[in-house]
Parts: structure tokens; C-alpha cells; sequence
């Protein structure tokens, strides 16, 4: 018999996704700090990161992207080309995405002037073209609003900025928390592979991740079982362990 794949399981939550903008990460000048950090903020709110894509500063792929993933998630977060130099495209290329114009904000040209001096220079009044109809969320303790178009928020790539910014965000999004349980092990996948796959087809609601690890040389197996629900993971964790036994093999920790 041909191999089957497992089917594709998918926890029912808000979704969304990351377009990660920049040159330098594509080029590997800079090491992407933003999208670890994001996934693991929306993770805790229970918010279901479905995909990160990277692009360079190209106008037509800015928009293409962010206005694609816009029309199938929940949310889209972008990261990087924000700011005042001539590579930074951001909004010009999501309005195109979106089929919009430009529009200066008077919120956004209020801010800068109270933190700059009159008459602004054109790279201030750059940073104030904002897709026409976005808005601006001024949160707690940042100078500078950040700012949505639609279902996108539109974050500067500068790893401790776009932190600020999805920290205070992470307070507004409603999600759906989900159960955790992990299951360490001392052997190879290959080992438990088998039941491994029986329990993840008889628990349909919970998705069962397995991730192999290195430990002095020796093998390590780190299993994680999820669900929105606590009787269905632990229903799950319970056949797992079962069929553990059954095999002679022992769990080093359950978590």
C-alpha cells in the first residue's frame, strides 16, 4: 500500500499572518528577530499563525502578499519599511496592493510636529502618507501610533520598535487558548512512528506535533499534543501513553 499522509489539522481560532519586508533579511545581513517573537505572543492570546512570508523592498511583492494574506486571515502583521530613507516602501506598496492612494494623516502630522521641528521635512511628512482609510492606534507609552489599514497592522522591522508594538497589540486580540501537554522521550522517531500515528488519527480534534532533539550525543524525542479543549488533549496524552506501554517505552517527563 502507498503511503498515506495524515490528514491536515487545523485548531479552529483566529488566524493570521506575518509578511516580514526587507532585503537585508533575504540577504542574511540581518537575522529576522520579529516573526520567533510574534508567534509566540499570538500563540499565548490563541491566535493561530498560519503563515510567514518574506519579501524584498519591491513594491509590487509588499502588496501583492500583504493584500492576499489580508483576504485569507483573521489579521496581517507586517515588519519593516517604515521609515524616512528611499528603501522604505511600506505603505506606498499596500496601498497599491490594495488599490488605494496615499493620503497624509493629520494625526500622524500632529504627532510629528510636536516631536519635531516646523516646518517638517519631507522625509517627516513620508512617514504620514498612510493608505487612505487607515487608521491610527496610539497605545500607552510609544510616540510614534501604530498603524492598521483594514485587518493589517503595519509594524517597523527595528526588532525592539515591532516588539513595543505587538506587545501593547497582543492586550486587543481575542483568541482561543489552547491545552498543552508535552511527552519527553529517549528514542528515535522511527521508534514510535506507528502508534505515534494511530492516536493522531483517532484524536482528530488535537494536534500532535513530534520534534526530534540532540542531547549529548543521544536521542530525544519531544512530543506536543494540542487542543482548545483540556479532556480532549488529556484523552489523547492518555492512548499515547498506552500505546507507549505497550511498546516497552517509557516517557522521561510529561508535561
Amino acid at each position: 500500500m502507498p503511503f498515506q499522509p495524515p490528514p491536515h489539522k487545523e485548531i479552529q481560532a483566529p488566524t493570521a499572518a506575518m509578511v516580514v519586508i526587507g532585503n537585508e533579511i533575504l540577504s542574511g545581513k540581518v537575522v529576522d528577530k520579529n516573526s520567533p517573537l510574534l508567534a509566540k505572543l499570538l500563540r499565548a492570546v490563541g491566535v493561530d499563525l498560519r503563515m510567514i512570508v518574506t519579501v524584498p523592498d519591491h513594491m509590487a511583492e509588499i502588496g501583492r502578499w500583504t493584500a492576499e494574506c489580508a483576504g485569507r486571515f483573521d489579521w496581517v502583521f507586517t515588519s519593516g519599511g517604515v521609515g524616512p530613507t528611499h528603501d522604505d516602501i511600506t505603505y506606498q506598496a499596500i496601498a497599491q496592493g490594495f488599490g488605494v492612494p496615499l493620503a497624509a494623516h493629520p494625526r500622524v502630522i500632529d504627532i510629528l510636529k510636536a516631536h519635531y521641528p516646523d516646518p517638517l521635512s519631507q522625509a517627516h511628512l513620508q512617514m504620514a502618507e498612510l493608505p487612505q482609510g487607515a487608521d491610527v492606534v496610539e497605545l500607552p507609552g510609544q510616540r510614534f501610533p501604530t498603524v492598521r489599514f483594514r485587518n493589517v497592522y503595519i509594524l517597523p522591522g527595528v526588532p525592539e520598535l515591532f516588539q513595543d508594538r505587538i506587545q501593547a497589540i497582543q492586550k486587543t486580540l481575542t483568541g482561543v487558548p489552547l491545552v498543552l501537554k508535552q511527552v519527553y522521550l529517549n528514542v528515535r522517531e522511527v521508534d514510535i512512528a506507528q502508534p505515534l500515528r494511530r492516536v493522531d488519527e483517532n484524536h482528530p480534534a488535537v494536534v500532535i506535533g513530534s520534534y526530534p532533539q540532540s542531547e549529548s550525543g543521544k536521542p530525544r524525542l519531544k512530543l506536543t499534543l494540542e487542543a482548545t479543549q483540556a479532556a480532549q488533549v488529556q484523552a489523547a496524552l492518555d492512548d499515547l501513553l498506552a500505546a507507549f506501554a505497550a511498546q516497552g517505552v517509557q516517557p522521561v517527563d510529561v508535561v
